[in-house]
């Protein structure tokens, strides 16, 4: 690798890791927020959907995390004055490899009988959570779901038995050190960084992906929004059609309960 390219590459990590921490950073924030916001409007007997939002958020931290965490991996090779530390950055891409794409979209294990079980992949992130938010609250985003499920899809024609074998050994060590030694001996660093370039690019992909679906949540909830605060308006209105000398009392009381009510709704923030 050239200085000029080493220096260019070292300069865009710099740039991904401090834009993504900041993202990450904001996205805990979110958490938080959510998290309150459905606490308080249970306490008031107010239901709110907001658990597929919840997993939106957690699943776009995930992402962001592998990027960080290969982005920092491939900062440490780059800036290696050791063979061992090279070594050791890519036994750790390996690892965030393996570990994110199990979490990810998980792996379709075989039984005694040659038999798969798909069990695994159907409780992925990227099935059981995204698939479900896509189906059920944003289909308009079916074909760009589809599209990096085909993604994932491809990324298993990496050897993934040689990878988790390399990753085992990378996290467990073994009562045979011989066999890490052997190890670090055939690791192709290269071959390593070929294998991590599509996985990034997919990461890539759905952190810009699972941005769209935070934009479509916050218009769906920016919209259900103002349905609660215009039904809230309707029931004040039909409530003082009602009002006569005998409920006076008991109608403003009401109709005062209603408005700190809305007043709940017009402060949850959206943008």
């Amino acid at each position: 690798m050239t200085e000029e390219t080493k220096t260019k590459i070292l300069k865009n990590t710099e740039s991904k890791i401090t834009e993504t921490t900041k993202i990450v950073d904001e996205l805990r924030r979110l958490q938080k927020t959510t998290e309150d916001i459905q606490l308080f409007m249970s306490q008031k007997n107010i239901h709110i959907k907001l658990d597929n939002l919840k997993s939106l958020l957690k699943y776009r931290m995930l992402i962001g995390l592998l990027i960080l965490d290969l982005a920092s991996a491939m900062r440490i090779y780059l800036n290696a004055k050791f063979k061992y530390e090279e070594l050791f950055s890519a036994r750790q891409i390996i690892v965030i490899i393996n570990e994110g794409f199990k979490k990810i979209y998980n792996f379709i294990e075989k039984n005694e009988k040659g038999e798969e079980i798909t069990k695994y992949r159907k409780d992925s992130y990227w099935i059981k959570n995204i698939g479900a938010i896509i189906e059920s609250d944003l289909p308009h985003l079916q074909n760009e779901y589809d599209s990096l499920t085909a993604e994932l899809e491809n990324c298993l024609k990496l050897n993934f038995d040689v990878i988790r074998e390399q990753r085992d050994l990378s996290i467990h060590y073994d009562k045979n050190p011989a066999k890490v030694y052997d190890m670090l001996l055939k690791l192709n660093i290269e071959e390593t960084f070929k294998k991590m370039i599509p996985f990034l690019d997919i990461l890539n992909k759905m952190f810009k992906f699972t941005d769209q679906l935070v934009f479509g949540y916050k218009e769906k909830t920016y919209i259900e929004k103002k349905k609660h605060e215009t039904n809230i308006d309707n029931m004040i209105l039909k409530l003082e059609s009602y009002r006569n000398a005998e409920n006076k009392e008991s109608i403003i009381k009401f109709q005062d309960f209603l408005r700190n009510l809305k007043k709940i709704f017009i402060d949850i923030k959206v943008e």
